[in-house]
């Protein structure tokens, strides 16, 4: 309901979803590096911290996530990540 009232009568209808798709992956892609900060963090890696920044960085530019973020009906793949790293 917050998108259709936020895009409603605007130029451009659509905006709010792709900010609210774009604020989603955001949030995966710190959950993410958070999972991974704590599974080398377990293993006893010294630089626990400096991989998880990676793999988010390579999580967050990485092209197969691009159909979740550019079309209108991606935020379901994004929010169904969030609940499954959470």
């Amino acid at each position: 309901r917050y998108n259709y009232w936020a895009g409603h009568g605007s130029q451009h209808p659509t905006r709010p979803f792709h900010m609210t798709d774009i604020v989603l992956n955001a949030i995966v892609t710190v959950l993410f590096a958070w999972l991974v900060r704590l599974l080398f963090d377990s293993a006893g890696c010294t630089s626990a911290a400096t991989i998880g920044f990676l793999a988010a960085l390579v999580f967050a530019a990485h092209p197969i996530h691009a159909d979740a973020i550019g079309s209108v009906v991606g935020g379901a793949e994004a929010l169904s990540a969030a609940f499954a790293l959470l």
